[in-house]
């Protein structure tokens, strides 16, 4: 577990469009376009949703905190510029491997985000960009923590951002990841980070990550660490990214009636989700009250105590 202090002082995230159930694929949690309305269209164009998504969630964020730049940009994903990535592998078997054009490929990689983030913000500081599976966004958290300790007068841009690509859905829902109840998504959340409580919205005040591919050993794990958190069902709210079924293990059905709200349900199942949970839960929580944040990506759990100021 990882005890810190990363105060929130500004905070952005897309909204989901209504679920497009489909025969053969699973429903997808598909997010809103950003506005980006100051960039133009043909280079808009040129884009993919991920970066988009980036941009404008980035800018969004920074403009809630009156910031023109950041000190530092960190980006979370699970799966890249799925969409670029696809172009150009396709490109590569259509044209035999010939007379191809560098330009899917200089987009599909992971950091892109970050770098088309930083080019239209003219932010020459600190850039980097985590794929850690499931604890993408949340390695984000504590590179940031671990800046803000060498750096306390910085101001980190942190997010999460993943797209939706027809595919990969296909393929991930053959792999058993979705289910009935649980639709594939896409989305953007970013957090202006300080090590400061002037101007804080929210704060950070423990991560803890860990690896369990036994389900039934993981919520015990889980239960242990809400534990030792002192996590209180009666004063504490509790943001699961697991099933409802799995979370009687946690807690008893009246306590998550009470206390539990299940984000997944409408943010859908994807890697870098914890991003925009955090958001939401900074938006829709009370002052002066704790919530504390539970996610589960392909065998990757977390866990996060937010603190509302």
């Amino acid at each position: 577990m990882l005890k810190l202090n990363l105060y929130i002082t500004a905070f952005a995230h897309l909204e989901m469009q209504p679920c497009t159930p489909s025969s053969d694929r699973p429903s997808l949690r598909q997010a809103s376009e950003p506005d980006n309305t100051d960039i133009p269209p043909m280079q808009l164009r040129r884009m993919s949703k991920a970066v988009r998504m980036g941009i404008g969630v980035a800018k969004k964020c920074l403009d809630m905190a009156e910031l023109v730049s950041p000190d530092a940009i960190i980006v979370g994903t699970t799966m890249g510029c799925l969409q670029d990535t696809e172009r150009f592998l396709c490109k590569m078997i259509e044209q035999d491997e010939k007379m191809l054009t560098p330009t899917a490929f200089i987009q599909s990689t992971h950091n892109t985000v970050a770098g088309q983030i930083a080019l239209g913000l003219h932010c020459q500081g600190y850039n980097n960009t985590f794929s850690q599976h499931g604890h993408s966004f949340e390695s984000g958290l504590v590179a940031a923590a671990l800046l803000l300790q060498e750096h306390p007068e910085q101001q980190v841009l942190c997010g999460g951002v993943d797209e939706l690509n027809p595919t990969t859905t296909h393929l991930q829902q053959r792999a058993g990841l979705f289910s009935e109840s649980l639709s594939a998504g896409e989305g953007a959340g970013f957090l202006l980070l300080q090590n400061s409580a002037n101007t804080a919205l929210a704060c950070i005040r423990s991560i803890h990550l860990f690896q369990e591919k036994n389900k039934q050993a993981a919520l015990d794990q889980l239960k242990t660490i809400l534990t030792e958190l002192a996590f209180d069902p009666q004063v504490n709210h509790l943001w699961l990214g697991i099933t409802e079924n799995d979370a009687t293990t946690l807690l008893p059905p009246e306590s998550l009636k009470s206390s539990a709200v299940f984000f997944k349900k409408d943010l859908g199942e994807w890697g870098t989700v914890m991003s925009v949970a955090v958001t939401r839960a900074i938006q829709q929580g009370q002052d002066k009250s704790t919530v504390f944040l539970v996610n589960h990506f392909c065998g990757d759990w977390s866990v996060l105590q937010l603190e509302l100021l």
